[in-house]
């Protein structure tokens, strides 16, 4: 990892969220000899589509661990009672601590427009462990990802969802879910739904009205979807080890491959473009069925427009999502860019994405949206970002283990190298990533949806500070014990 330049800012940060478009800020600063000093950073935020009443009654703290919430009593989320605060700590379906500290009553809770389609409130971690915590059987139990999923589709595109089944786009969704492995640190079922959801915020703060119905149904099924079945590793692991996925793709993006045949191949054993009943009535799963004739001399016209409506619908679907995913490979991040600066330019003076004239400048940008939305996880508040930044830095490592176990010569990277991860390892991956990835992307995404960038762009703002201060404070603690050690 290259060497991060030495910025002392950020120990301890508190800012409030207001209808107020200013947040005070403000930032302690570690000093290796002991003493303190205090600045004060004015930082632009814009606020989301909630109300002014809504948005001023919430507070957030990202100090140290904590995150408070209030609305009054009644209101969406509370801070701990003194008992929860000493109960043994709540912890996410892999094991992890909740990033969070706030309550919700349920999951349909953190469903409400002001938390579900904000960048700050909607903790993915503490979702998936409230979906889970439900006493419902197994076979109605909905899942986080396919929970905010369904959301989304009956928010953004109601039309859609009654031109299809609901019933088979619900079963595609929990087959989707299912694909993500328990086991995996990073791209989990929650990763997913962080996902989803950031691309539910993106949607609700200007994007919703630029697109055509169809293709904001396409972008929320792709989000849900990008990394299904995803193994936990890298496509060079996958390509090294001669690995029977990376035969089939001729070692061509073979994740992002992978997860584009499943997700269509669940979309046909489902049915969900079709008018029959490909859904095992016991339980609600996508069954490989052959399609029968069932059309007779009654079938009319409006069967037939129905039909080809759902036919033109999957096909865009289908472009839509391969182009999408395929661009969420690291490899082609450099090129998505210069398309997307490409296609913007081609259409200048045409606000709206479904103004463009060319469908293949339209899937980029619905591709660039994603990829953006793929990142957006450094861009939430303090410890959520910081746990992400946690999980990804472990999933690394356990390649890394796995490729010693095998025997590599050499690593498929540092970053993989569990010897060589330290207490702020994270951090600096996490502001090299931010630096080289996040921020060139988001200001190009600006271009198209601004009142969603900016206040992504504050807050990843923030988070570098903080991962500075880590990295300045981890300094200064191996400083005074070498000073201590010679004064010995």
């Amino acid at each position: 990892m290259e060497e991060e330049e030495d910025e002392p800012p950020g120990q301890q940060q508190h800012h409030r969220l207001s209808s107020s478009p200013s947040v005070d800020v403000t930032v302690k600063t570690p000093i290796c000899s002991g003493g303190e000093k205090e600045k004060k950073l004015k930082k632009h935020a814009s606020t989301t589509s909630s109300t002014s009443e809504e948005r001023s009654a919430f507070w957030l703290s990202s100090s140290s661990s904590s995150f408070s919430m209030s609305r009054g009593e009644g209101g969406i989320g509370r801070t701990p009672t003194e008992d929860e605060e000493e109960a043994p700590t709540r912890r996410t379906s892999n094991g992890f601590p909740l990033p969070l500290k706030v309550v919700f009553r349920d999951a349909e809770e953190m469903l409400s427009p002001s938390v579900a389609l904000s960048h700050d409130l909607f903790d993915a971690f503490a979702f998936t462990t409230l979906c889970d915590e439900e006493e419902e059987e197994e076979k109605k139990k909905r899942g986080p990802l396919v929970r905010v999923s369904m959301f989304l589709f009956e928010r953004f595109v109601p039309d859609v969802m009654q031109k299809l089944s609901e019933r088979k786009v619900e079963a595609w969704a929990r087959a989707i879910e299912a694909s993500y492995g328990e086991s995996i640190d990073y791209h989990n079922r929650a990763h997913a739904t962080d996902v989803t959801q950031g691309l539910g915020y993106i949607l609700e703060n200007g994007l919703r009205e630029a697109l055509e119905d169809v293709e904001v149904f396409a972008l929320i099924c792709t989000a849900m979807a990008h990394d299904c079945g995803h193994p936990g590793k890298s496509n060079l692991f996958l390509v090294e080890t001669k690995s029977e996925k990376a035969k089939k793709w001729n070692n061509e993006a073979v994740n992002e491959n992978g997860h584009v045949e499943y997700a269509i191949d669940v979309f046909e054993k489902c049915g969900v473009f079709t008018s029959e009943d490909n859904i095992d009535a016991a339980d609600d799963s996508c069954k490989n069925k052959k399609n029968s004739s069932t059309n007779n001399s009654e079938n009319n016209a409006a069967d037939d427009d129905d039909e080809n409506g759902k036919r033109m619908m999957k096909e865009t679907v289908y472009e839509i999502m391969k182009t999408a995913i395929l661009y969420t490979d690291m490899n082609k991040h450099e090129t998505l860019i210069e398309k997307f600066r490409e296609a913007l330019e081609r259409n200048k003076g045409k606000k709206a994405i479904k103004e463009w004239e060319k469908k293949e400048d339209v899937h980029v940008a619905l591709g660039y949206v994603l990829h953006c939305a793929d990142v957006l996880n450094g861009c939430r508040p303090w410890p959520v970002a910081n746990k992400w930044a946690e999980l990804i830095t472990e999933e690394f490592c356990k390649q890394g283990d796995v490729e010693k176990s095998l025997g590599f010569q050499k690593l498929t990277g540092a970053h993989v190298d569990r010897a060589l991860r330290t207490d702020i390892t994270s951090s600096r991956q996490a502001i090299k990533f931010a630096e080289e990835t996040v921020k060139p992307l988001y200001g190009l995404l600006k271009e198209i949806v601004p009142d969603a960038v900016a206040p992504l762009l504050t807050q990843l703002e923030l988070n570098e500070a903080k991962h500075r201060a880590l990295i300045q404070e981890s300094a200064c603690t191996v400083s005074n014990t070498t000073v201590g050690s010679n004064g010995a």
